[in-house]
């Protein structure tokens, strides 16, 4: 599926991935309207938006970017290897109205993406606003889109921020330290 997404996708454009299920809580319309703001900020021509996952406002998301004629909006539906798809984008964008934790925002991380997440959640506990990626307000549409256009401007802060994301999953969120952390529990208790 991955090579499904590359032949729909151009290597020398901007990628703005989101990975999850297409329903309202991971806020699908809203990622619409910002993918919209920043296409006809920066060209739709030099970015892409992707979302890989599907869900049952599949059909209604590609409708309302078809109306929109936003032909930089790809909805790639489910796809097993995920880790070469986050590997191939340039920004991961999470604007959920509801998230737990966000795994696929760790794996972002963990490969060196900077992340562009709403507020919700455990979302703010995993991004450290300003230096991995940028933590938005929910209701704040313009505020994502701006940010997404700083990082499609400034590839050095892209891969800063990047980098500052693997180094903060390596020290808070690898298996290594979920492991450590399980042991000292574990001991706590007996």
């Amino acid at each position: 599926m991955l090579s499904e997404i590359q032949e729909k996708s151009s290597n020398k454009k901007i990628k703005i991935l989101t990975v999850g299920h297409l329903r309202w809580y991971k806020n699908p319309i809203l990622w619409i309207k910002v993918a919209e703001i920043v296409s006809k900020s920066i060209g739709e021509e030099n970015i892409e938006f992707i979302w890989s996952g599907d869900g049952e406002l599949m059909k209604e998301c590609q409708e309302i970017a078809k109306s929109k004629k936003l032909g930089n909006i790809i909805f790639a539906g489910y796809q097993k290897d995920i880790e070469n798809i986050i590997r191939s984008c340039d920004i991961y964008f999470q604007p959920s109205v509801v998230e737990s934790f966000g795994l696929s925002v760790l794996d972002a991380m963990r490969l060196g993406k900077p992340c562009i997440i709403s507020n919700r959640g455990g979302l703010p506990e995993v991004v450290k606003n300003n230096e991995t990626g940028f933590v938005i307000d929910i209701n704040n549409k313009e505020e994502m889109a701006e940010k997404i256009i700083v990082l499609i401007k400034n590839k050095d802060l892209r891969l800063e921020m990047g980098k500052a994301g693997a180094k903060r999953y390596e020290r808070n969120f690898s298996f290594e330290i979920w492991k450590e952390k399980m042991i000292r529990l574990q001991d706590s208790l007996y």
